[in-house]
């Protein structure tokens, strides 16, 4: 009997202990100042932002036969790269000049694939409510992603020469690398 007594005077300290941690605002978990400081910033700024989209497309440009970087233009491409890595980005009046580096082709090649980003960015953002997606809807989606992934496939395929791998190195070279070490690594292996 004594053990039952002592059993329940434990359970009711135990009871009373815990109601008064549930009541006690210190003893609330509120996240810490700096998670709450940094919740609603970017992880990357506009201008390291802008150099990476710049940078990747300066590699996917070069990926196509005849918008390959050349000789010269990667020697003056060096700095501006080795900058943006050192810094963390270059500002707009640098990207200016990387493009003006670029044959009209070359720029227009650029343009294009900064319209499409921003077009994939906008159609991620207005597709945050997939969710209510009726199923004809969520099917149009996936014909609609299923023809653009074949479109790119058949172009990628085309603009690389037969028989070359050159397309397929530069692939899988760049795995685990940042966009600046990659673009550094092309633009050093055309001198």
């Amino acid at each position: 009997m004594k053990r039952w007594v002592i059993l329940a005077l434990g359970a009711a300290l135990v009871a009373g202990v815990l109601e008064g941690c549930a009541n006690n605002p210190a003893s609330k978990s509120e996240p810490s100042p700096s998670v709450q400081q940094h919740a609603g910033e970017d992880v990357q700024s506009e201008d390291e932002r802008q150099m990476v989209m710049l940078f990747q497309g300066l590699i996917r440009m070069d990926r196509q036969a005849d918008l390959a970087i050349s000789k010269q233009q990667a020697e003056a491409l060096l700095p501006y790269v080795q900058k943006g890595k050192d810094a963390g980005g270059i500002s707009k009046g640098e990207r200016e000049q990387v493009i003006e580096l670029l044959h009209d082709s070359q720029q227009t090649y650029l343009e294009n694939e900064a319209k499409q980003t921003a077009q994939r960015i906008r159609q991620h953002n207005s597709a945050v409510s997939r969710d209510n997606l009726s199923p004809e809807e969520r099917q149009q989606m996936i014909e609609q992603f299923e023809q653009h992934r074949k479109e790119n496939q058949d172009d990628s395929s085309a603009a690389r020469p037969q028989g070359s791998d050159r397309y397929a190195a530069s692939s899988r070279s760049g795995m685990g690398k940042s966009v600046e070490q990659q673009l550094l690594e092309l633009l050093q292996s055309k001198q």
